[in-house]
């Protein structure tokens, strides 16, 4: 799993296996459009304020999942 920030440029970081197992996801692809940001993942879609926080589910996302380039920095991964 990649993790991208947003906010701070191309920023990526090789996620960990998931302990005990289990199908991990993937982002296959992350795109900047004009501002927004699109990714492409399979699995789900989880997120940080951190690149070292707590990643927790983002309610309601499919791929691809659109965002905004503002504000202060999110981290992505797929699981």
């Amino acid at each position: 799993d990649l993790v991208r920030s947003r906010g701070l440029g191309d920023v990526y970081k090789r996620q960990p296996p998931i302990p005990g197992g289990g199908v991990a996801g993937a982002i296959s692809g992350i795109e900047n459009n004009g501002g927004t940001i699109v990714i492409n993942f399979t699995g789900t879609l989880m997120s940080s304020d951190t690149l070292t926080g707590d990643f927790g589910p983002v309610e309601g996302a499919t791929s691809p999942f659109s965002t905004t380039a503002e504000g202060s920095a999110t981290f992505y991964i797929a699981r």
